[in-house]
């Protein structure tokens, strides 16, 4: 069943871009060593997931890198929760312009501890938006005008960055887990929704 998705998705996103992706966004972020093995086996060059998946799998990584299970395979990005959640759970309340200072802010003393650091950050499930004013026109437009010219923080996707070479650490193990969810396992609980 895993399979005939991965090959109707491939056939749709085919014809619709006309080329193969590179990466592939699980549902949920969901992850797994047989989801891995699976985007592997399909050619994907990387997957994403949460912050909290990592910290079950190794509890020493940072998700300031990029990895590769067992140092093959696609690159496993993992989602900054903290940043991320300042955007999903936090800014909507603030002045759109308040928001993308203190975000900028935050990015800007990152990136001075560690310049080749990637923060990954994206939302999954949140439906933030609705909780902004214009649903999040405003912050999101001056998020980008602030980040397209920055001097010390450079926007990016996931094949960009691999592309331009950045270095991936190995993952001896992945604990199964998603984003959503944030526990350890409960890919078993989120497959008894079905």
């Amino acid at each position: 069943r895993v399979r005939w998705h991965f090959e109707e998705g491939l056939k749709v996103f085919e014809r619709v871009f006309g080329r193969r992706p590179d990466g592939c966004w699980p549902s949920e972020g969901a992850a797994s060593e047989a989801t891995l093995k699976l985007l592997q086996d399909y050619g994907f060059h990387w997957t994403a997931s949460g912050g909290a998946v990592l910290g079950h799998s190794d509890p020493e990584a940072s998700p300031s890198a990029a990895y590769r299970l067992h140092g093959e395979g696609c690159a496993c990005f993992f989602r900054n929760d903290e940043f991320s959640d300042r955007i999903g759970f936090h800014y909507a309340s603030w002045h759109g312009d308040d928001a993308v200072a203190n975000l900028v802010h935050a990015l800007e003393s990152r990136a001075r501890t560690d310049p080749e650091q990637i923060v990954t950050i994206f939302l999954d499930g949140e439906n933030a938006w609705e909780y902004y004013p214009a649903n999040g026109f405003y912050f999101l437009n001056g998020l980008y005008r602030a980040l397209s010219d920055h001097p010390l923080l450079r926007l990016t996707t996931f094949s960009e960055a691999l592309e331009g070479g950045l270095t991936t650490r190995v993952l001896p193990r992945l604990v199964a887990g998603s984003v959503g969810l944030r526990l350890p396992f409960d890919l078993d609980r989120l497959a008894r929704q079905e």
